[in-house]
């Protein structure tokens, strides 16, 4: 089996000793951050979807996504000297994607980044989808409304381009090989591929909750 190196965000992680435990706590980037199995990620989305309804579930599991993301991807492009108008924006989008993988989301390949049309597609395994698989059997429809959230985050993020939505066109918890997401302007997909996945617009922002970033961020030094 030929070698494969770690995610080139994996290997700056390693190599400038950014996860740490101190007091207790593990600290991403000197950021507090919590460490959990993926079986207590899949028992609350479900308690969510049995709650709720699949649609407030995953209205708020994509923002979610699209909160960690946005702030994460400030971290990552400030920290390793991503400037904002760096010209190779696929290099940017792929580098900060596999932050995906440090956090044990699963891998995932972009098969397509147009940037003048605004179109992204990203083909991988999703952990979220093979351990919803493993627990509750083949679904009917996609189950990553996370991840979803996070790749529309990034893709808006190196495309300066606003309200982008991701749906997933394949999930490995429908027996599918692979996941495969599509992000563009909501307005060019077809209503009926938004359908089953359509979502409640909420926050992504937590200013809009009352509160503010600028203190976890000044503990990561930006």
């Amino acid at each position: 089996m030929a070698f494969k190196p770690p995610p080139a965000i994996l290997q700056r992680v390693m190599r400038f000793k950014s996860i740490q435990h101190k007091n207790g706590k593990l600290l991403l980037w000197n950021i507090p951050a919590i460490l959990i199995p993926a079986y207590s990620f899949i028992f609350l989305q479900r308690l969510m979807e049995n709650d709720v309804g699949r649609r407030k579930a995953s209205s708020v599991l994509y923002a979610l996504g699209k909160f960690q993301s946005i702030q994460t991807f400030k971290m990552v492009s400030e920290r390793f000297g991503y400037a904002k108008t760096i010209n190779d924006k696929r290099k940017l989008l792929e580098f900060n994607t596999g932050q995906s993988e440090v956090a044990g989301l699963g891998t995932g390949k972009w098969i397509r980044i147009d940037l003048k049309n605004k179109v992204f597609i990203l083909r991988g395994r999703s952990t979220i989808a093979e351990e919803y698989r493993r627990f509750f059997g083949l679904q009917k429809l996609p189950v990553d409304y996370f991840i979803r959230g996070c790749l529309a985050a990034y893709a808006e993020a190196v495309s300066e381009a606003e309200n982008l939505f991701c749906i997933e066109t394949s999930c490995i918890s429908m027996g599918k090989k692979h996941c495969e997401f599509v992000i563009k302007e909501k307005t060019s997909f077809d209503k009926n591929e938004v359908a089953s996945q359509d979502i409640d617009t909420l926050p992504s922002d937590i200013r809009m909750l009352g509160s503010k970033i600028e203190p976890y961020l000044a503990l990561a030094n930006i």
